[in-house]
């Protein structure tokens, strides 16, 4: 039997992406869990959100402070509810893979002796990048890593965090461990160091898949304060982990590239912070280098402020040419879309049922209501032709939902969907089931791609679908039947590119004529009410 698993998650000001939060867990691959969501008096919403969830799902419990007492106070009280065998902890507004727990969990039980950590996926929402954080990206998914590697692991920032690792509950209650309510910063990485000094922790494994999701969605960042508070325990921090790692010669060498690395960055967000004048910034420089006059470092960093500013006005000027070709881009495809609309003739509601997002795109670009459920998602080749070859037998079932990596997967019995464009299980479902009430069963179009394991075989069913349809093909055999749009350019990679972005699924006129014939007798359109 699966050991029971305890998930603590500290909400705070999480209205808004608390579901997704819970959802990526409740609906993951692991199913002996309990989930405490610890609500830290927000100013939102989010009290409400967790009475919610925990009405909705049974593994989900809620309990609120009395008065806000930060994210420390809020997780050991989520310590103190918990009842699995093992405890993780998930921030309200970051997400998991549906995977993170089983993984982590099959980790443990297979090394009971080490601490097991996963890589994370950082979601920078301020910039509009992602980045992975793993051991090694090439590597195995799973790698051990010994005590006279833990400061590697520290400079890979996966061991700064409880978030991406699974603790034993019996080692944090028999230590009495907690986090350090007084600390306001670096607390989570002293939770990690005391547990790793209590379990005697001489070995850690690496789950080396991103199996954490880190947001960053605003500008707000503790990063500011980085060394000008509590400078100290960031140096008391590395002398514990100089200890935990045994202390040789080797591991000292390790800790005094892992001190210098420290006071320069301090240095380096001192410099960055808005709030401090040249005076007290020189004054912070000459305190954490032990320098008698900062001026000249502190020059130097000019230098490199300087220099990174105009990197980042370089980088802005390329991207200028770029962007004024998307703008008339986007204003001829503007233009293009107007003159679409005033071909488009059809009267009544057309039911499209694409296998991708070019449905939702047409159903867009035309002005039109979504007569469909196939929107903003994604089938693979086979699960679309089995769909659409009994599409009467499938919209009667509801969808069992699941989450994947990023996002809602649901199975309608042996047909997979990826719902990729929704941020829950619970939007995806209901959005699918508002749309189907909508479809027009005497006017039903069928879009599908060659991509997502399009072959030969589901092909070949795919010429048996009962409906008006199109196949857009980057295959020549694939597109010497009638209802095939072929692209040439992307037969080097053996199936169609993007389609959406120039709206090159308009080409020939195929789609605009499909859509407009009205005569079901004349142009085959397809009740199917069998």
């Amino acid at each position: 039997m699966e050991p029971k698993v305890s998930i603590i998650v500290p909400v705070y000001k999480a209205e808004k992406a608390l579901r997704k939060c819970v959802e990526s867990l409740v609906f993951g691959a692991y199913h002996n869990l309990e989930v405490i969501l610890v609500e830290d008096c927000s100013p939102d919403g989010s009290w409400a959100q967790c009475q919610i969830l925990a009405e909705e799902f049974p593994a989900v419990r809620c309990v609120r402070n009395e008065k806000n007492s930060g994210v420390s106070h809020t997780r050991n009280r989520g310590i103190a509810l918990a009842s699995g065998e093992y405890i993780c902890f998930v921030d309200s507004d970051d997400w998991a893979s549906g995977k993170y727990v089983s993984r982590l969990i099959e980790a443990s039980t297979d090394h009971e002796d080490a601490l097991i950590i996963c890589g994370f996926r950082f979601h920078e929402e301020v910039a509009g990048y992602t980045a992975d954080y793993l051991w090694d990206p090439s590597g195995n998914p799973l790698i051990p890593i010994h005590a006279d590697q833990f400061f590697a692991l520290q400079e890979k920032v996966l061991l700064q965090s409880p978030c991406n690792k699974a603790f034993q509950r019996r080692i944090i209650l028999e230590n009495s461990l907690a986090f350090d309510e007084t600390q306001t910063m670096g607390e989570d990485f002293q939770f990690v160091l005391d547990y790793m000094e209590a379990a005697c922790v001489r070995q850690c494994v690496i789950v080396n898949e991103p199996l954490y999701h880190y947001v960053r969605a605003n500008n707000t960042s503790l990063m500011s304060k980085f060394g000008l508070v509590e400078r100290e325990n960031e140096f008391h921090r590395l002398d514990q982990l100089r200890r935990i790692s045994g202390d040789t010669a080797g591991i000292a060498a390790q800790y005094s590239r892992a001190v210098e690395a420290l006071k320069k960055n301090y240095v380096y967000q001192t410099m960055h912070n808005p709030a401090l004048d040249k005076a007290r910034k020189i004054r912070y420089i000459q305190d954490v280098l032990e320098v008698g006059d900062g001026t000249q470092i502190y020059q130097q960093y000019r230098l490199l402020l300087f220099k990174e500013q105009l990197a980042q006005c370089l980088t802005s000027l390329k991207r200028l040419p770029s962007r004024v070709s998307g703008r008339l881009q986007r204003e001829r495809q503007a233009w293009f879309i107007h003159r679409l609309r005033r071909q488009f003739t059809a009267s009544e509601p057309i039911s499209i049922i694409a296998q991708n997002c070019i449905g939702g795109v047409l159903y867009h670009d035309l002005g039109l209501e979504f007569s469909s459920p196939t929107v903003n998602l994604f089938f693979r080749g086979p699960d679309f032709i089995r769909f659409v070859s009994n599409l009467k037998h499938y919209m009667e079932l509801e969808p069992v939902m699941t989450w994947g990596e990023n996002y809602p997967i649901g199975y309608l019995e042996d047909v997979q969907i990826h719902f990729m464009h929704y941020a829950t299980c619970s939007e995806a479902r209901d959005a699918w089931n508002r749309r189907k009430c909508r479809i027009n069963w005497d006017r039903i179009a069928v879009l599908c791609t060659d991509m997502e394991d399009f072959t030969d075989e589901v092909f070949a069913r795919w010429k048996d679908v009962p409906y008006p349809k199109v196949l857009f093909t980057a295959n020549s055999s694939f597109a010497q039947h009638q209802d095939s749009v072929f692209y040439p350019e992307d037969q080097p990679a053996g199936r169609v590119g993007d389609l959406i972005s120039g709206r090159k699924f308009y080409r020939d006129g195929r789609v605009m004529a499909m859509l407009n014939h009205t005569d079901e007798e004349k142009n085959g359109w397809a009740s199917n009410k069998g």
